[in-house]
């Protein structure tokens, strides 16, 4: 096991790169999940000048159309009536919720069409740090899907692919006490992987130590002839603290062996690449990311 010790700065203004995010766009809901992902976001923004932002949707009613019977445009007006009603009486509660738990977080809403949440929440991403999404254990099953896919996960699959941020996803049971202290990074030397590093390091920096973890399918490790020993000698070069763990996978999957090792290591984030790839204008999930929403018992920070 390679060990490298964080060198520290020594270039003029490298104070400047803190070890939290400045500026963070979380789901919500009135799940459990989002209120725990929103513990998360304030547990990792920046605790003076930070800024978290919740957004939340009204569901509105699609235009009701039939072949047997022309849809009434005034049943559909009075539909619509009762979305907002109903959206004005969750925002009322979230307002409240968040004022006690988190002061401060501004609280913002769209009324949107189901299809639409997706886009709409990858849009109002692109201008923070990274985006974070509550995750259930099962998956919240919604009136409002696109082709039957559960809401949060068609979701995640548009601000992981059309976003160009980062994602971080917070189980539900997850209840965050501080910034992440123990780190996993699954690593292979791919775009992906690479991307989600560097987008983590504020809280790479911040951490105790961070565990680059290679798996081993049969004798390579992804072509690499000592896997995670570069990135981990360039993650020491910014102040991270950092082991290299060479691990096979003894017939395991890949995501099986990440969780395992993470749950060895006591790490409290996983980071690692989310891949995919795009088919009919909709994204596929790659097997590991697909497997990795699976029972997911520590926060994921993806990037793609």
């Amino acid at each position: 096991m390679l060990k490298t010790k964080a060198k520290k700065p020594v270039l003029a203004g490298a104070e400047s790169f803190p070890h939290h995010f400045q500026d963070i766009l979380v789901y919500q809901d009135e799940s459990q999940a989002a209120a725990n992902a929103l513990r998360y976001a304030q547990a990792i923004v920046a605790p003076n000048d930070g800024h978290v932002a919740g957004l939340m949707f009204g569901f509105m009613s699609p235009y009701p159309a039939s072949v047997y019977m022309e849809a009434s445009p005034d049943l559909w007006a009075a539909e619509q009536q009762r979305a907002v009603q109903e959206a004005d009486a969750v925002e009322q509660k979230l307002k409240a919720k968040i004022a006690a738990a988190a002061p401060g977080t501004e609280l913002r809403r769209k009324d949107v069409f189901g299809a639409e949440v997706g886009r709409v929440l990858a849009v109002h991403g692109r201008y923070a740090d990274a985006i974070i999404l509550g995750w259930s254990q099962k998956g919240r099953q919604k009136d409002l899907t696109r082709d039957g896919t559960a809401l949060e996960r068609d979701i995640f699959d548009s601000i992981l692919f059309e976003s160009g941020r980062p994602v971080i996803l917070v189980p539900e049971a997850f209840a965050a006490v501080g910034p992440p202290g123990r780190i996993l990074v699954a690593w292979s030397p791919e775009r992906e992987a690479t991307r989600a590093v560097h987008e983590a390091l504020p809280l790479l920096q911040g951490a105790e130590l961070v565990t680059i973890l290679a798996v081993a399918e049969g004798t390579r490790i992804h072509g690499e002839e000592d896997a995670g020993a570069d990135i981990a000698r360039h993650l020491a070069r910014h102040g991270v603290k950092t082991e290299v763990k060479h691990v096979p996978s003894s017939g395991r999957t890949a995501q099986a062996v990440i969780k395992d090792e993470a749950r060895y290591a006591g790490a409290e984030l996983i980071v690692m690449g989310g891949y995919g790839h795009s088919r009919l204008s909709q994204w596929i999930l790659g097997g590991v990311t697909r497997d990795m929403l699976a029972d997911l018992t520590a926060p994921v920070f993806m990037s793609h």
